[in-house]
This record gives C-alpha cells, structure tokens and sequence, in this order.
C-alpha cells in the first residue's frame, strides 16, 4: 500500500470540496438547518413536558449525530459518482493505484468531513442555545465513532450500487441514506416502534447509539454492552459492505469502468 498515492488522492478530494459550493454547503448548510428545526422543536417540548429539562439537548444531540452518519453515507457515495459523472472513474484506475488504496484515502477525507461538521455543529449549538453537546460526557467520542462506521457501511454499500447502475444510481443515494431514520431511533425511544420494526431497529448499530444518548441525558447512565454491540455489528456491516464494493468493482472492471460514464 502506497500511502503516497493515498495522500494524493485526499489531497484531491480536499481540493474539490472547497471549490464546490455544493460540496460546502453540504458541510455547513444541511447541519445548520437541522440545528434550527430540531432546537426550536426540542424548546418548545422542554416547556411544555417535564423531561429532566433536556428535551432541546436531545433534540440537538440526536440531529447533530444523524447529520454525521447521513453526511458521510452521501459524501461517500458522491465521490464515486462525482468520479463517473466527470468521466474520469477509468482514468483514476488505470494508474498504479488500487481500490483498497481509493478507500482508505476516502475513509480518511470523511474523517476530517466529520471533525468539521462536529466542530461548527457543537458550537452554532452553544452559540444559538447555550447547550453544551459534551453533556454526553465521554461518550461523545465512542458515539461519533459508531455513527461515523455506520455511515461508511451504507456509504460503500451504496457504491457497489452505482459499479452496478452507473449514473441510475444518483437518486438512491439520498433514499436510502434516509430510509433507516425511522428504524434506527433517531429522534424517538425504540419502544415506540411496533415490535415488527424493533426487531429491524436492534439490528442496526445506530439505533444503540441514539439510545445511549438518550439515556445518558435523561438518567445519567448507559449500558456499555449496547455500545460494544454498536461497533461489533458496524465492524460486521462495514467487511461486508467493502466486500460487496469490491465484487462489483471487479465485475464492472470487466465489463469496462469507460461504460459506467
């Protein structure tokens, strides 16, 4: 593995982002709505119901985690995409570089994506409401994590999709990115659900996570198995999803990367 070529590649993604308006915006734009929404619903709960005066915390917390997860699941997929919609998904992978090479150095882009997000979205936050996010304690770190590998396990499944369908695939993207909010208990307790859909729910790592930040905020405590649990199932998804990229890579790199531009 040549962390060289590694390097070249995170530089170039950097350098497209921040020419991009559209790729800014996805940084910036999308969290800040969020926060707004969410913390103007959370306020208006918080004093309307006696929920240990956390409602609007919660609220945030559970946006900003879910903008985490959503935003590199899409940033993950785009730069596949972004690669064939350019026509240059051939070019890339005609030079001594590998695949294995092209994700680790996208992991690494989503990574600093996140420090970004995290960063402006925990002090707009502060800024706008005088809520401090930390009051997850410690565990502010192991659940962006979590969130982080499960939008790597969606964001890779997806580009195995598009080796398959090309170009078709630039829709799905946001769908199914958002098709697992409702079962992975984003902004309500998993006990709401019909126990149909708990049983999808408890399969997903995200669903542990925004549990265990609800019960942090709300009883001060969390159950450490739930969150081991998050990371085996996310180890588990992610192998599986990177192997699955990889088979259609190979099969579409058969056929011709050129037919899917």
């Amino acid at each position: 593995m040549n962390f060289t070529y590694i390097s070249g590649i995170i530089l170039k993604h950097l350098l497209i982002t921040f020419k991009d308006i559209s790729r800014i915006l996805n940084i910036f734009y999308w969290p800040f709505i969020n926060i707004i929404i969410m913390g103007i619903t959370g306020m208006w709960f918080e004093q309307s119901t006696a929920y240990n005066g956390n409602f609007a915390l919660i609220f945030l917390s559970a946006g900003m985690f879910w903008d985490i997860s959503l935003m590199i699941t899409v940033q993950v997929a785009n730069s596949l995409l972004n690669e064939i919609l350019d026509k240059n998904l051939a070019n890339i992978f005609t030079t001594p570089i590998d695949l294995s090479e092209w994700i680790v150095a996208d992991i690494i882009t989503r990574i600093i994506d996140t420090i970004l997000v995290f960063a402006f979205s925990t002090f707009t936050i502060w800024l706008m409401f005088g809520l401090n996010i930390f009051k997850n304690g410690w565990y502010i770190i192991p659940f962006t994590l979590s969130l982080m590998m499960s939008g790597w396990c969606i964001g890779f499944f997806l580009c195995g999709i598009i080796m398959a369908l090309g170009k078709k695939a630039i829709d799905l993207i946001y769908y199914i990115g958002w098709f697992f909010a409702p079962f992975c208990a984003v902004y309500y307790p998993l006990k709401l659900l019909p126990n149909s859909l708990q049983l999808i729910s408890k399969a997903l790592p995200m669903t542990y996570v925004f549990e265990g930040m609800r019960s942090i905020l709300t009883a001060g405590i969390m159950n450490n198995y739930d969150l081991l649990l998050s990371f085996i199932l996310n180890i588990f998804y992610l192998s599986v999803s990177i192997l699955f990229f990889r088979y259609m890579f190979n099969r579409s790199k058969i056929n011709g990367l050129a037919n899917l531009e």
